[in-house]
Formats: structure tokens, sequence, C-alpha cells
């Protein structure tokens, strides 16, 4: 790890922080990717006081332009790119005749074109490097979520990205994680079904893992240049009954629709305007 550069989207908190110091602490270095400059210069500055090697570049990479300016600056500034983390997503939830056609169109911005773009803009020089590109789903990439539609079929595009990328360029490691529950940064939003940012609330009564872990898993993932990686317990359960019995998990989501949809539907809301 010690001496190449990764790009870590959506990394100004959460798992994408972690990440960024995981990858930083074993020798890489880093360069930071968010929308807020005042977010990802406060993480920049975090890092660099523990002593890794840290660049922060706001763009949006669920543009074109955003991903071309955010390759560039890691080009600018350390002359390769070596390891892509694709970490920026948003998440929603709700059924699909509740939520707005608005979200629809946020969350495929986000989580496929906010994947494709910066992939595509780092591809050449991943390339060259025979680098690692890695992106971050969760379970909903295994079987889809009942009352989170769009967000299932957003991380479902992740696979089959995956899947084809991996074909197309033999010579790039290209992995996919499908990360289970995991600690909120308490600073989390998503997109509510009418479209407004709130606070994600704080799961409780579910065992999770900390982004720390996640980000120790995704570290051995590119030292290991690992295909894939299912995260947690719950996680290899659902895909391993996803591939030798999909009726048996297609019936208890059913079996237990009421509760998940009462649970999505009747979390506590904590709106906050949209900031980015």
């Amino acid at each position: 790890m010690k001496g190449k550069v990764a790009i870590v989207t959506g990394s100004s908190m959460g798992i994408g922080k972690a990440i960024a110091r995981d990858l930083g602490s074993a020798g890489a270095r880093i360069v930071l990717n968010g929308r807020t400059l005042s977010r990802l210069e406060s993480t920049r500055d975090e890092l660099r006081a523990e002593g890794i090697e840290a660049i922060a570049v706001a763009s949006d990479v669920s543009s074109w332009e955003g991903a071309q300016a955010l390759a560039e600056a890691a080009l600018a500034h350390y002359g390769q790119i070596d390891i892509l983390i694709n970490n920026a997503g948003a998440s929603t939830r709700g059924s699909i005749e509740a939520t707005a056609p608005e979200v629809f169109q946020n969350l495929l911005n986000v989580n496929v074109l906010g994947t494709i773009f910066p992939t595509k803009a780092a591809l050449p020089h991943l390339r060259a490097r025979r680098g690692s590109v890695i992106l971050i789903s969760s379970l909903a990439g295994i079987h889809g979520l009942p009352f989170n539609a769009i967000y299932s079929s957003t991380k479902m595009a992740l696979t089959a990205l995956s899947q084809s990328l991996r074909v197309e360029e033999p010579d790039l490691h290209v992995g996919i994680a499908y990360v289970g529950f995991t600690e909120n940064d308490p600073k989390k939003e998503i997109f509510d079904a009418d479209g407004q940012r709130i606070y994600l609330e704080k799961r409780e009564g579910i065992r999770k893992q900390s982004p720390e872990q996640v980000a120790a898993i995704i570290r051995r993932m590119i030292e290991r240049r690992q295909k894939s990686r299912v995260l947690s317990v719950p996680g290899h359960f659902l895909a391993l009954f996803n591939r030798i019995a999909p009726g048996l998990v297609s019936f208890l989501y059913t079996r237990n629709r009421a509760s998940i949809k009462a649970n999505s539907e009747g979390a506590p809301r904590y709106v906050k305007s949209a900031q980015g």
C-alpha cells in the first residue's frame, strides 16, 4: 500500500473517512472527495495530523465534469492513480408509490452515475498501474429490500457493473463489497420519500460493524485483489439463502411485510435542509 495513490469518494465522514484513514495509515496517499469543501478540509487536516498525506477535492462525481475534475486533481498533485474507492452514495426509504420521482433521479445519479463516472475518468490511469477499483454496495445489492426498491435497484446495478468491468479490464482488480448494518455517522443523511434530506436515526437492537472494521476489510480486499466480500453475519446468511433458496428469502420478506413497512414509514423524521 505504501506510496500508492487512493481516491476515496464520499470520504468526508462515515465509512469513506474510515477507509481513507485506514489506507493512509498503511502508507497510501489519499485524495478525499465530497461536495462540501469545509467538511473535506476538516477531514484532511485530521489525517495530516496523524501523519497521513492527503488532499481534499470538492466535486460532484454524479456529473461527468465533476468526475473528470477529481481525476485531474489527483493526477496534478500525485501524478498517478492506483486505487479508486467508489463510496459516494445516497439512500432513501418508502414504497415506490410514496416516493417522489425526483428521489428516484437523485439516487440513480449519485449511486449509479456517481460510480460509473469516476471509474471511467480514472480508468486509463488505473489500467496503467494495474490498480484496483472497489465498489461499495450493500445487502440490497444481493436481494431487493421491500420499501426500498429504488435504493436496491441502484445497488443491484453495481453488481452488474463489477461483473462487466471485470471482463472488460482483465488487468484491473475490480472488487465489490456488500456492506451490512454499520454504525452511522451522526451527520449521516438520507432522502425521505418526499425528497427532503433527513438525519438517519441510530439503529437500536441490531448488531453493527464499525466503519473502522469495514475499512480494514476493504483494505484486505485490495491487498488480496478479492472480487467480492459480503460483510456481516446476516449478510452471509442472506447471500447463502439467496443463492440456494431464493424463494425462501422472498417468503420471509413477504411474511414480515407489515413490520418492514411500519419500520420504513413510522421511523422518526429529523428533517434537515439540503446542503450537499
